[in-house]
């Protein structure tokens, strides 16, 4: 079975919370971050996307949790 999924795009805080969040479905929402500089900058080349993270790079360690696939997330 095929589910599909639901595309929708224009979407505000309104129209997510009264109708989208209810139907608790899986739903693309298009363009909800087409104003943030990274997506900018990938539309513009993976090069410029590179540029653009490095230059947020503030030189800190990252803490990273891992764990076996045996616990489930």
């Amino acid at each position: 079975m095929n589910a599909q999924i639901l595309i929708r795009s224009g979407v505000d805080l309104k129209t997510f919370r009264e109708e989208i969040l209810p139907a608790n479905d899986p739903v693309l929402l298009r363009g909800l971050v087409s104003h943030w500089p990274a997506v900018h900058a990938a539309l513009e080349s993976p090069d410029a996307l590179g540029s653009y993270l490095s230059g947020l790079d503030q030189q800190k360690p990252v803490a990273v949790l891992e764990g076996p696939p045996s616990i489930q997330g």
